[in-house]
């Protein structure tokens, strides 16, 4: 998973996509806590597991 700033990501934007549309996935901080998780589509489905934490769940994606 790439971490970005904000900023990073308004000025690399097309970048940004791509790694999307690639399947990874991108942590957007500001100022300098996360602040979202960006995901492309084409990731597989999170199972619904009870009790899992968002960071858990993603080790299946």
């Amino acid at each position: 998973m790439k971490t970005i700033t904000f900023t990073e990501m308004e000025e690399q934007l097309s970048a940004v996509l791509d790694l999307l549309r690639s399947g990874q996935c991108v942590t957007v901080t500001q100022p300098g806590k996360p602040d979202m998780f960006v995901a492309g589509v084409g990731l597989k489905p999170v199972p619904d597991n009870a009790g899992m934490t968002f960071y858990e769940a993603l080790r299946f994606t």
